[in-house]
């Protein structure tokens, strides 16, 4: 340190990594006297981004913060360390801090956008900062300035108008894109693999991405850093998913081994409760705890496989509360207990809790399994014939249940009302989708004539984005057809894809999915995806209705040839 002439100071600073024995890079610092009080401020930057690009300052290194304000900074790595222990309460309130120090500070929106996405608020709130840090990116280095790029990409398919749109296929595809090229230039950064998780968890359901896949992008990024908390709840889902409850509840247990609080840390710590008691009593064990703990704990517990069906107690242990529930929380409840009663194959029961004589993909999935009369189906499925067309109906639920029925004359009809009505539509998703309705409506007629060489072009003709969330049946039926042909590579390609997306419903017709997906193993040489989704089957369906129970007799089969 030394003067610069007259009027200014001079310093320079030489940093010696004892860790790696090298020298960093020599930092220097010229100021005027008169502003002698910046000179902490203007070293503080530099020497943070020379620390921060080779220890872990924040949840990740960071080479280059975005801001120059010592106030900012430090209120951001504080909020750091509370993130990464899942404090969230304190990581926001320090994210905030810095935002008042610099408003145009780039990362602490991105970590306020984190922070609200990993207590379960992936809402237009957590969107908003995404946003926000998008339109911050500068002054970033490469690495920050990818994760702020990501977030940003995310937050514009999450305002998108339709999945139908053409520009949201191109976000979608440039996000995928963006990841993968983060990945490739920095394949040992475990954010970059968390983005990843959670870019499969949000979209990868339309891009053909399993919760498998979404499971071994989780598994990378705890090997890279098993001290990054938020990842472990990204890993439980998926591994409940796909049937295997152990690993969801050794992730469970690393999660807690963290020392996590919030919300979330209490639906894991009733998780493993549950799955650490004998007793199926679960309304004694869930004394005192909120209704909002136990309706996430339900959106784990609902996918189980489990013989104890536990899924099924908490249900009933939510509807008992009803009489303290608001209006909303009270129909959620009912309907979870019509979810989880289907899902265990107790498909009447399920019908007559659900209730509805309105369409739905539940109602859609019921009626298919055979547990809702044909009569009822009729009586609910005709007016769809009258109604209007758009926005999008369960026109196509319909359609498969009249090509079972070959009920060509419900089928030639859609076929007429939706080909006229595309020749007309202006807006273009609504088109995208009647000209899909069309199209599958032929296909189900080739079903009905015999023409199953004609049907399945027809049926898939179109991506599910052209009837989003509703034609899940589409898939299903087309998968069988080719199954029932010796087109198993085809059919392979259709249902190593999941037919819900990961926050959707559990839907009964995913154990029909994961049985297609055994017999195809199967079929292909695959004994151990086989075994597992066989197992599968046999697990959740064990006790249920007599109309399914072919079907676990079909998987027991296969497992007793299967397992040596």
């Amino acid at each position: 340190m030394g003067p610069s002439g007259q009027d200014s100071v001079w310093i320079a600073l030489r940093l010696l990594d004892r860790r790696d024995k090298r020298i960093l890079p020599d930092i220097e610092i010229r100021q005027p006297l008169s502003r002698i009080d910046r000179l902490q401020a203007a070293l503080t930057a530099p020497l943070l981004r020379e620390i921060g690009a080779n220890r872990t300052l924040a949840v990740t290194r960071l080479a280059s913060f975005g801001s120059t304000s010592v106030p900012a900074i430090k209120s951001f790595l504080q909020g750091e360390q509370f993130f990464r222990r899942t404090y969230y309460d304190s990581a926001t309130l320090s994210y905030q801090r810095a935002l008042q120090a610099d408003s145009n500070f780039a990362l602490p929106f991105h970590r306020l956008y984190w922070t609200r996405i990993s207590q379960g608020g992936g809402d237009s709130i957590a969107w908003s900062y995404a946003a926000k840090a998008g339109a911050l990116n500068r002054g970033l280095s490469a690495r920050e300035s990818l994760l702020v790029t990501i977030e940003a990409l995310s937050a514009l398919q999450h305002f998108a108008s339709s999945i139908t749109d053409s520009t949201f296929w191109k976000r979608t595809t440039r996000l995928f894109e963006t990841i993968e090229n983060a990945i490739h230039g920095y394949p040992d950064d475990p954010e970059f693999w968390l983005q990843l998780a959670f870019a499969r968890h949000e979209n990868g359901y339309l891009m053909g991405f399993p919760s498998v896949q979404t499971l071994a992008a989780v598994d990378r990024a705890i090997e890279l850093d098993s001290s990054l908390t938020p990842a472990y709840l990204y890993a439980i889902l998926p591994s409940i998913r796909l049937g295997d409850e152990s690993l969801a509840v050794r992730y469970g247990r690393a999660y807690l081994a963290r020392d996590p609080v919030g919300p979330k840390a209490e639906v894991i710590k009733l998780f493993l409760q549950l799955e650490r008691e004998e007793t199926t009593d679960v309304s004694a064990l869930v004394q005192g705890i909120s209704n909002a703990v136990l309706f996430s704990a339900l959106d784990i517990f609902r996918w189980s496989t489990g013989v104890r069906e536990l899924d099924i107690s908490l249900a009933r242990a939510l509807l008992a509360r009803q009489s303290s529930m608001s209006v909303r929380d009270s129909s959620l409840a009912d309907f979870y207990m019509a979810l989880a009663l289907a899902w265990r194959g107790y498909g009447r029961e399920a019908a007559r809790q659900l209730g509805s004589r309105s369409p739905s993909n539940l109602f859609n999935a019921l009626v298919y399994l055979g547990s809702i009369p044909p009569a009822t189906a009729r009586s609910v499925y005709e007016p769809l014939l009258r109604s209007t067309l758009w926005p999008a109906t369960h026109l196509s639920g319909a359609m498969t249940w009249w090509a079972e029925q070959r009920d060509t004359v419900s089928l030639i009809e859609a076929r007429r009302r939706t080909d006229s009505a595309a020749k007309v539509a202006r807006d273009p998703s609504e088109r995208l989708y009647l000209k899909r309705m069309a199209r599958v409506s032929r296909g189900y007629l080739h079903v009905v004539r015999g023409d199953t060489a004609a049907a399945v072009p027809d049926i898939l003709s179109f991506p599910d984005s052209a009837c989003p969330g509703r034609c899940f049946l589409d898939r299903y039926f087309a998968a069988n057809l080719l199954l029932s042909t010796g087109r198993y590579e085809e059919a392979r390609r259709i249902v190593s894809a999941d037919l819900f997306p990961p926050a959707a419903e559990n839907n009964p017709m995913i154990v029909m999915w994961h049985l297609q997906r055994a017999r195809v193993a199967e079929h292909l040489g695959d004994r151990f995806a086989a075994i597992r989704d066989y197992a599968f089957v046999a697990a959740v369906w064990k006790n249920a209705d007599a109309n399914l129970q072919k079907w676990v007799d079909e998987s027991q089969r296969a497992l007793a040839r299967l397992r040596p």
